[in-house]
């Protein structure tokens, strides 16, 4: 029983680090969304809002967004690393 509960924690291990290394591709994922989605709302503006000010503005507003939303999926992912680092950091020590 001991023996099947370590290779348990040892597969866990296993799966954590793989998921550690795809972060990165993760984060360009949401990225690509992001930049998708803010694109759109560019295209929008440009498309129907005529006044050249009030379209700066927004611009600028949907630009300030876009980093916004990306600084967010950043702190995100960094937060779910630390925590199932600091999970399989602690179920290791608990199967020893």
């Amino acid at each position: 029983m001991l023996l099947q509960y370590k290779r348990y924690i040892i597969t866990q291990q296993q799966q954590v680090v793989v998921t550690h290394k795809h972060t990165h591709k993760e984060k360009n994922m949401f990225n690509q969304a992001i930049d998708t989605v803010q694109s759109g709302k560019k295209v929008i503006v440009n498309t129907f809002v005529k006044d050249e000010v009030v379209q700066k503005e927004l611009i600028k507003l949907i630009e300030a967004q876009t980093k916004f939303y990306q600084g967010w999926v950043d702190t995100t992912l960094t937060l779910a690393q630390t925590l199932v680092s600091s999970f399989k950091d602690t179920v290791y020590k608990g199967a020893k």
